[in-house]
């Protein structure tokens, strides 16, 4: 209670405003550009050289939209410490187990650098990372192409957003590629954006089961002579290996924490994370179904949203083939800090 009232004072005593924790509180622009940056001291396996953290306050300030925010930095707890994903974004972790230490690394990693060449024919225009260093000055947009088609990769989202309530429909704009821009169209569902086609969505794949199963439909529209194309659902289930299935002995678990800019909290659907699950399925070579979002939340200004994810790395899709008696499930997960 103590530490708690101290760094309340301190932090009032620069913004101007009370640090509230997780009760949401409204924040405007220039207040949230008042909130300090933190900095965590650490006892260093080197004697007299300790260690020092800078955690942004872009970490840990959460939006939950319309112009609420939660700080994530809570001192509430009755002993000892918890270091989440707030706290990790940013950084490489290496847990050594073995002599009982953690190492820390600054990460510079982009989505859009690892995507794009993984996914050269990828179509799905809400759903592409952006790279920022293309998008067109002011005043320097392109012009529409021909017929609305253009050549290449776009270069932004598609304009278009979900504005109803309730109901399955579907959503036109226009997106920007380098030279021109283009016609694209959006599923919905209610004010989210869905998969799938005009009015005839999917749904997401349940959560995995203890027996290590989870099932989606998918929607598919018949003839249009036929019923006026009536839209089923067909069932689809593939094994997993998430959630509640049971973790076996010799499998590494590896925890992701990603930031996606530019798609705000108040728009993100389960579109957008199987998207970044398929794109981390490629990057890292193992299946979907390995792969869960744990939990997502509101970035800084509601312009991003932090995903914590974790992968699981099973030994039973690993052989030794360097018979250097090691599997290469290790060589896998060692391979991972380099990949990212």
């Amino acid at each position: 209670a103590f530490l708690l009232r101290q760094f309340q004072t301190v932090f009032k005593s620069i913004t101007g405003f009370d640090y509230t924790g997780e009760k949401p509180t409204r924040l405007t622009p220039e207040q949230i550009h008042r909130i300090p940056n933190l900095v965590w001291t650490f006892e260093s396996t080197t004697p007299g050289k300790p260690v020092q953290i800078r955690m942004p306050y872009s970490s840990f300030i959460d939006s939950d939209g319309s112009g609420l925010y939660t700080f994530k930095v809570l001192l509430t707890e009755g002993s000892g410490t918890v270091l989440g994903a707030n706290f990790m974004s940013g950084y490489n972790m290496i847990f050594d187990t073995k002599q009982h230490r953690i190492g820390f690394a600054e990460s510079n990693c982009k989505l859009e650098d690892v995507i794009k060449p993984i996914f050269p024919g990828f179509s799905f225009p809400t759903l592409r990372p952006t790279d920022v260093s293309k998008l067109p000055l002011p005043g320097e947009e392109p012009e529409m192409g021909p017929t609305g088609k253009c050549s290449g990769d776009p270069i932004d989202n598609c304009d278009a957003t979900c504005d109803q309530e309730s109901g399955v429909y579907e959503k036109k704009g226009h997106q920007d590629y380098l030279n021109c821009k283009a016609d694209c169209t959006i599923q919905c569902e209610g004010n989210m954006v869905a998969r799938g086609r005009s009015g005839c969505i999917d749904t997401p794949w349940s959560e995995c089961s203890e027996k290590c199963f989870q099932t989606r439909t998918v929607g598919i529209t018949s003839d249009a002579s036929v019923n006026n194309g009536q839209c089923n659902h067909k069932p689809e289930t593939r094994s997993c290996y998430t959630a509640a299935c049971e973790t076996k002995t010799g499998d590494y678990l590896v925890f992701i924490d990603l930031k996606i800019k530019r798609v705000s909290p108040d728009d993100w659907s389960y579109a957008y994370g199987e998207t970044v699950i398929t794109a981390l399925s490629k990057m890292f070579d193992v299946s979907e179904s390995s792969i869960e979002i744990l939990s997502e939340a509101g970035g800084m200004m509601s312009q991003s949203v932090k995903l914590h994810m974790e992968m699981r790395l099973s030994l039973n899709d690993y052989k030794d083939i360097d018979n250097n008696g090691i599997s290469d499930l290790y060589d896998a997960a060692q391979a991972i800090p380099e990949i990212v």
